[in-house]
């Protein structure tokens, strides 16, 4: 099912002064199970040249027995003086020499350092030709992201465009459009429109579909699917349900549960798909999960997933081992209070800053990454129990989450993770 991604990113650069020990990730064992065992498939090593926490060169290797690892391929990486990525590229290893494979390349609005473009090469006959390209335009309402393609004539020609809507700081409205040849002009596919909880979170996604056949063309009356944000069930801090418009009724199509342990970091994902052919009227069937272990530093060291293949059960399917290293060469501190928690953490695309007393004198949210540029920031209105901060589309890594009152400033590690 095509979704339309959603992304709400403001950035601009400030400074942060802090000290204290962080940590980054050194490598990774990832393990397929394998009958009885689990047998250990891919090992990933990161290094970090320039003392930041964005890695600088990522190493794959792979092996078939276990014990005999090979070089599969490694991604090269440069950044900015804002620690902003400029250059990506991919080498495959041959057995004798590695091989250039692909490049991307990132342009920056220097007033504020936003992405305006992203180019995608592919090395072709010893040289680096243009697959593809994104570039962000800002606009009165948001911003434009446009998509194009090399087609077959080796010219780049228009493919997609996602044009995004934000209200105050929020993402109200998305609409995705592809490029008809034949008219030489862009025309709607689908739009996504977003709503808020009465606490600023999200609430329902709905998703349109535009029909060329009215008169005149315009959106369909009635969504074909919603995804809700249902934070009320006694067991799951949060359940993300996908559900199907046919002939008017909601059928329910999947559903992602989430659950955290004490320190607010997630400890399980559960993958369910709806069968409408059990039980009287249906029934909720596991298709996979996802369980979290961490150390005494809040770092994730392992994850276990198990899927439902054949219907007949869960699994063991893939299980990742990180391994950590203690980042001297930065200098970060943190501060707690007892009355705000950050949910998940590590977290993949949005941040839950929850109040266990309703907000009466906090104005503001900040995330910064650990070089000290500002990414978002939230006005919190007085009496407020729980905003969402969304990390999706910032690179892995640590951030800092700053929660400033009239009488103190209050600072969290957040981690970003895949």
């Amino acid at each position: 099912m095509k979704r339309i991604t959603h992304i709400l990113v403001f950035a601009f650069i400030s400074q942060l002064c802090l000290s204290q020990t962080v940590y980054r990730l050194d490598h990774t064992h990832s393990y397929t199970w394998d009958n009885e065992d689990w047998l250990r498939i891919v090992e990933v090593y990161y290094d970090y040249d320039n003392g930041g926490l964005e890695e600088t060169a990522i190493l794959n290797k792979v092996s078939s027995d276990g014990t005999t690892f090979i070089d599969s391929f490694r991604h090269t990486k440069t950044y900015d003086s804002n620690n902003s990525l400029l250059t990506d590229i991919k080498q495959l290893w041959n057995g004798i020499n590695w091989l250039n494979s692909t490049k991307r390349e990132n342009t920056y609005n220097q007033a504020d350092q936003t992405e305006v473009s992203s180019f995608y090469d592919q090395f072709i006959a010893n040289a680096w030709v243009l697959n593809n390209q994104s570039t962000v335009t800002t606009t009165a309402n948001g911003y434009n992201t446009e998509n194009w393609v090399r087609n077959n004539t080796g010219t780049l020609e228009p493919d997609t465009k996602t044009i995004t809507f934000i209200s105050n700081n929020q993402l109200i409205r998305e609409i995705e459009q592809f490029w008809n040849v034949s008219t030489s002009d862009w025309e709607n596919d689908e739009k996504v429109e977003v709503s808020y909880t009465s606490e600023d979170q999200w609430d329902v996604f709905e998703y349109f579909y535009w029909d060329p056949t009215l008169s005149p063309a315009n959106w369909e009356a009635l969504p074909y699917s919603r995804t809700s944000y249902i934070r009320t069930d006694p067991t799951y801090d949060l359940i993300i349900l996908i559900e199907m418009n046919e002939a008017g009724n909601w059928i329910n199509e999947s559903r992602i549960l989430y659950t955290r342990n004490a320190n607010n970091n997630i400890l399980s994902t559960t993958t369910q798909v709806w069968d409408a052919d059990l039980g009287p009227s249906g029934e909720w069937t596991t298709f996979s999960t996802t369980s979290w272990t961490y150390d005494n530093n809040d770092n994730y060291i392992q994850t276990i997933s198990q899927s439902d293949y054949t219907g007949e059960g869960l699994e063991n399917s893939i299980r990742r081992d990180y391994f950590w290293e203690e980042a001297t060469d930065l200098s970060v501190s943190f501060n707690s209070i007892n009355n705000i928690s950050t949910y998940p953490n590590p977290t993949t695309d949005v941040i839950n800053v929850n109040f266990k007393i309703p907000t009466s004198n906090i104005s503001e949210a900040q995330l910064y990454n650990v070089q000290g540029k500002l990414i978002y920031s939230l006005k919190i209105q007085q009496g407020i129990n729980l905003v969402q901060i969304p990390i999706k589309y910032q690179q892995n890594g640590i951030y800092l989450l700053k929660i400033k009152t009239k009488e103190s400033v209050q600072t969290y590690k957040i981690v970003k993770g895949q």
